[in-house]
């Protein structure tokens, strides 16, 4: 059959009408969500009740409209119709003569009944008795009416989809069982909490910005066990911060191998040293590339997520639905949804910061604006230049436009980011300017962004 339109319609009827204008279009149905074709209109059809604000399904012939209503007083009985239009000249199948097909045991009114699954014929007398007037006295059409059973789908039952969810509840909870061994409690701030998973042996790994304190902090181990934990350093630009838990070494977590899809289902898997571990379930709603944060770190992906995040969330782990890790848990890094850091995003920071203590971030130490020069060439002009900062040190001045950085052309500040962090702090890099209306080349030694407590 050709669908070639889907139509939903409300039809609020009041208890005064349902008698009159209105029900004789159901007239003759059998049972509520049969089937009828109307007209070459294939007509299904649902009945709600609403009352005090829930909804009562119940089955009952459209014939009866009139007892309901008086029953009901002033109830709404909302009827959803979806249309699906036949079309004239065949279906998608590559029958040309679906519709012939489909008006095959539904024959004109001639008072036939329904046996064990055949179509039942509306006989025209009960049609007409059912027949009444619209309010404005126009009589109504008569149509041709007959009833089929409701598609099923074969297999498909209460007791299959019952046992379909109960595997799925069960497998869900083994993965929140096993993950949950990765995952501990932090407390390293006011008020309440966070999260935060043992990455490597010895090493958790939180949400930096969950860390009000550098002495003190306490994190409750999967066993309820209490344990003192220092900072081996954070990177507020990725919202990572690097723990160390003396004498336990946890149970790091397998990292999934490719990145998560769009759809995807994912679990957030928290802990609080009162409740336990915690965990919600949502869907990855977006995945893109390499993504600047707010703060000036780079997530080597941008993972959001459609799924609560929790106060004590943030510093958890993102799972799919193997168990296996996708990153970690963040809600300071976007206003519209949480976050997972990437795993690869975790690793590289995990490195520098056991290695040097810190992320160390490249800059020129510059105010700049984008400007376009009369060869319609395309730059950045310089409009502040920090005291003995590395521009100012290279022979940078107020007013240059700077075109180019480490051999390729810069239209925006992102692309001076880019380039820097292919360099390493202390690196002289080349850099292209016009002065004047004169190309100029000098040499920049990168340097280090200062942090800000």
């Amino acid at each position: 059959m050709m669908v070639v339109s889907s139509v939903c319609l409300s039809l609020v009827l009041h208890r005064k009408r349902v008698a009159g204008g209105c029900a004789h279009l159901f007239a003759g149905l059998a049972q509520i969500g049969h089937r009828a074709v109307v007209g070459g209109i294939d007509i299904l059809v649902f009945q709600r009740l609403h009352h005090h604000g829930e909804i009562h399904h119940r089955e009952r012939s459209l014939g009866q409209a009139e007892d309901v209503g008086a029953q009901i007083g002033d109830l709404l009985l909302d009827v959803e119709i979806r249309a699906l239009h036949h079309g004239h000249h065949g279906d998608q199948s590559g029958h040309p003569h679906g519709q012939a097909e489909h008006r095959q045991g539904c024959p004109e009114l001639v008072g036939n009944k329904s046996v064990d699954g055949n179509p039942q014929v509306i006989s025209k007398a009960h049609h007409e008795k059912s027949t009444t007037s619209l309010n404005d006295g126009l009589p109504l059409p008569e149509l041709p009416m007959c009833l089929a059973a409701a598609a099923r789908h074969a297999g498909i039952t209460g007791d299959f989809m019952a046992n379909e969810l109960s595997v799925l509840s069960s497998e869900l909870a083994d993965v929140v069982g096993k993950v949950g061994k990765s995952v501990v409690a932090v407390d390293a701030r006011p008020r309440f909490g966070s999260s935060g998973v043992f990455w490597r042996p010895g090493i958790v790994v939180t949400a930096e910005h969950t860390i009000r304190r550098e002495e003190e902090i306490v994190v409750t181990l999967p066993d309820g066990a209490k344990a003192q934990a220092t900072v081996a350093g954070s990177d507020p630009g990725t919202d990572l911060a690097v723990l160390k838990v003396d004498g336990h070494t946890g149970d790091p977590p397998a990292v999934a191998a490719g990145d998560p899809a769009p759809g995807n289902l994912a679990l957030s898997i928290g802990r609080s040293p009162d409740s336990g571990v915690n965990a919600s379930m949502g869907i990855v709603s977006a995945v893109s590339g390499s993504w600047r944060t707010w703060r000036g770190g780079r997530l080597d992906r941008y993972i959001r997520l459609d799924l609560t995040l929790y106060p004590a969330s943030s510093g958890g782990l993102v799972v799919n639905t193997s168990g296996e890790a996708i990153g970690i848990a963040t809600s300071a890094l976007s206003r519209i949804a949480g976050l997972a850091i990437p795993a690869s995003t975790v690793d590289r920071v995990v490195d520098e910061i056991l290695s040097h203590g810190r992320v160390a971030r490249g800059y020129l130490g510059v105010g700049l604006q984008p400007v376009e020069l009369p060869d319609h060439q395309k730059g950045l002009i310089v409009l502040s230049l920090q005291p003995e900062g590395p521009a100012a040190q290279a022979g940078v001045l107020i007013g240059d436009v700077l075109v180019s950085l480490g051999g390729a052309a810069v239209n925006d500040t992102d692309d001076i980011q880019a380039v820097l962090e292919r360099y390493a702090v202390g690196q002289t890099i080349p850099a292209g300017l016009v002065r004047g209306g004169a190309a100029l080349g000098i040499g920049v030694a990168i340097g280090e962004r200062p942090r800000r407590d």
